[in-house]
């Protein structure tokens, strides 16, 4: 496969992943030239994604966002791909008094290069959450682990668990839910998101084999290839697995 293929992966796994949170309630999703997921309380994440727009109409139309940026009637705050356009936006918003982060990357697998995972303990389960019980033990892990605060509540992941093409998973150690992850998928390409293990049993494998049974049931779905966004602390973890990166993960913030 080309990069231009890896691309529309990455493209479409951060589609899908917003798209998926602006469908909880209290999170409304606006689609058009670009795309983005505002909080309707102030709670919750929001960005803008997605993003299209001509060259020809971009001067006009970034000077409207920005200023509603600074009215606080839209994110503050941009996830740019390869594929966004116009190319140039970053240099664009940099001139406009924008902070760009790239700390972390953009990962993606074929899962027909997934690897055996030899790794097993009788200490070690990994569930499919199917009832409300597991997934407010799911929610627990995520806020405690991954955000350090109630980022969402227990009833918008509720939301986003109905959704007909999401997954999520529970690493159990000794009967104890303590690691999570959830993915999204549509056609062949697929998103794995919000890997998190509680910080007293890290390093035990549970990331590793919660990650190996989500993507193998993504395999069973018929999806092709699967990207992430990786910050720097787990980005080992994902080569170990198998994932390669193709571009940086840039984030662009007022």
């Amino acid at each position: 496969m080309d990069r231009g293929y890896y691309f529309d992966c990455i493209d479409t796994a951060i589609t899908l992943y917003w798209r998926a949170l602006g469908s909880a309630r209290n999170m409304q999703l606006y689609t058009g030239d670009f795309e983005y997921v505002k909080s309707v309380d102030g709670k919750g994440p929001e960005r803008i994604f997605n993003i299209n727009i001509s060259s020809e109409k971009i001067a006009k139309q970034l000077d409207d966002i920005v200023n509603k940026i600074r009215g606080k009637e839209i994110p503050d705050s941009f996830l740019i791909t390869p594929n966004t356009k116009p190319a140039n936006l970053v240099d664009l918003l940099v001139q406009r008094g924008f902070e760009v982060d790239t700390s972390g990357l953009c990962m993606a697998m074929d899962l027909c290069d997934l690897k055996s995972n030899k790794m097993s303990s009788d200490k070690i389960e990994v569930r499919e959450v199917k009832d409300d019980k597991s997934l407010k033990e799911w929610v627990h892990i995520i806020n405690t682990a991954l955000f350090q605060s109630e980022i969402m509540s227990f009833e918008q992941f509720y939301d986003i668990y109905n959704l007909d093409n999401t997954r999520f998973y529970l690493g159990l150690f000794e009967g104890v839910p303590v690691s999570a992850c959830f993915t999204i998928y549509d056609g062949i390409f697929g998103d794995l998101d919000m890997v998190a293990t509680l910080k007293n049993y890290r390093n035990k494998g549970l990331a590793s084999l919660t990650i190996d049974r989500a993507l193998r049931d993504l395999d069973d779905l018929g999806v092709k290839t699967v990207s992430l966004r990786a910050e720097t602390g787990g980005i080992e973890l994902y080569k170990k697995i198998g994932f390669k990166e193709y571009c940086k993960r840039v984030s662009v913030s007022y």
